[in-house]
């Protein structure tokens, strides 16, 4: 079912693509009004130069704003405080603060990406965000189907993430790099970049 869903997405995207290259090809060779005929200019008759203008004085020079002070980042031990800080004002939603309570916070979002990148399940890591939520399945004829209740878990998750302000949420992730970096060098990557398993996680 995932792998029909993702060859239908590719295929949209594919047809779009084509859809568009045939659109810009018809305007180029057919919509684009024709290029003007050269128009042929008279020889000019050369005129003496005036003379210079005066030269205008110097402007003051601007000052460049100060530099603004680094971001003194704590140990990654004692970071959650400073994780709820940088974080807080992103969204609305007031279920984030609900799962930002959690301990150790950069070490489990690092080690859920990770699993994610590596292609396992970070069910294990994400268990807070569907903390007191019943998965619950049901029976018809004999064969057991996941309950439509147990779709709606997922919504709230949705509905935080479509909340989030994109750009802070950039800015926040910036932040806190470095500490995430750290979190992935203790998971066994000394050399490895963070952000790159990352982009590959997503």
């Amino acid at each position: 079912m995932e792998s029909q869903r993702k060859s239908i997405l590719i295929t949209a995207v594919v047809l779009g693509v084509l859809i568009i290259g045939a659109g810009v090809l018809y305007w180029w060779y057919y919509m684009r009004p024709p290029a003007p005929a050269p128009v042929v200019e008279p020889p000019k008759v050369q005129e003496p130069s005036p003379p210079p203008p005066p030269a205008e004085p110097k402007p003051a020079e601007e000052k460049e704003p100060a530099p603004e002070p680094a971001v003194t980042l704590p140990a990654i031990d004692q970071s959650d405080d400073f994780v709820k800080q940088t974080i807080k004002g992103l969204s609305p939603h007031g279920k984030i603060a609900d799962w930002m309570k959690i301990k150790n916070l950069i070490r489990v979002i690092t080690a859920a990406v990770d699993n994610i990148a590596r292609g396992e399940s970070p069910r294990a890591h994400l268990g807070f965000l569907f903390y007191g939520q019943v998965f619950s399945v049901g029976e018809k004829g004999g064969k057991l189907y996941l309950h439509p209740k147990s779709y709606g878990r997922y919504d709230l998750l949705a509905d935080a993430f479509v909340s989030l302000n994109t750009g802070r949420t950039v800015q926040a992730y910036q932040k806190l790099k470095p500490l995430f970096q750290e979190a992935y060098r203790e998971l066994g990557y000394p050399e490895k970049d963070f952000h790159a398993t990352l982009i590959q996680a997503i």
